[in-house]
């Protein structure tokens, strides 16, 4: 398909309660409790394809939105279609139940996750020539080390 553009959208809600973050700081009600980024992919002239995000702190919000309360990082992408698709991804330390880190660390999973796309990166960059690159000049820069894949079944 081809795409006609692709919105942007950012929100904010405001706190309706006082947080304090693991680091001791304290987010005041009345101030930003969540930013809610959205890309959404029009095709022929209609939504079609949506990637969003939000970025909480509780989900006591206002106006109140339909925030997970989940610890985890997540994102949610939803396609349009027949059939239609909607899928979260999200980010911690550990998924492993019998692991001592077991849905903690999302913050920082979700850091090492950016940072990794960019550090393996640098050996393609080095190798390119001179001038400005987009990521659609310089090939695919595959993930370095292991992937651990367990399946959880209940």
């Amino acid at each position: 398909m081809t795409l006609d553009r692709i919105e942007e959208k950012h929100e904010v809600a405001t706190s309706k309660v006082r947080v304090t973050l693991d680091n001791g700081r304290t987010i005041e009600p009345g101030t930003v409790g969540c930013r809610l980024f959205r890309w959404i992919a029009i095709v022929g002239g209609k939504p079609r394809i949506e990637l969003s995000t939000f970025w909480k702190v509780t989900a006591e919000l206002e106006p109140q939105w339909n925030v997970s309360t989940s610890k985890l990082v997540e994102w949610t992408v939803s396609i349009e279609g027949t059939p239609s698709v909607r899928c979260t991804v999200a980010t911690c330390a550990s998924f492993d139940p019998d692991s001592p880190d077991y849905l903690k660390g999302a913050e920082e999973a979700a850091i090492v996750a950016t940072a990794t796309h960019a550090v393996n990166a640098i050996p393609t960059i080095h190798a390119a020539a001179p001038g400005v690159k987009t990521f659609l000049d310089l090939r695919s820069s595959p993930a370095a080390g292991r992937l651990g894949i367990r399946i959880f079944l209940d």
